[in-house]
């Protein structure tokens, strides 16, 4: 948590704004490797809106210039989301 909430002043101090991915491996050795920042959701996303937290809005009050909402108090705790991958392939 550290390490992202470093990267993340970083990137706001030179205009990072909105919603940016950090991706990282920590290979046991003491040191955090981040491998990507991209500015997009993240794949666990879903799981922080179905939480409570509000990003799909906080994006468009950044995008009108607004204040961004508060964080409403009631955010959900003990969620898991499962996800997979399914190819499904149709012949014609």
């Amino acid at each position: 948590m550290a390490a992202g909430r470093k990267v993340a002043q970083a990137l706001a101090q030179r205009g990072g704004l909105g919603m940016i991915n950090l991706q990282c491996i920590y290979p046991g050795e003491g040191d955090v490797k981040f491998i990507e920042i991209n500015p997009r959701f993240g794949g666990g996303c879903p799981l922080s809106i179905k939480a409570g937290y509000p990003f799909p809005q906080w994006a468009v009050e950044m995008a009108l210039g607004r204040a961004l909402s508060p964080l409403p108090d009631n955010l959900g705790d003990g969620l898991t989301m499962l996800r997979y991958d399914e190819a499904v392939f149709v012949q014609g």
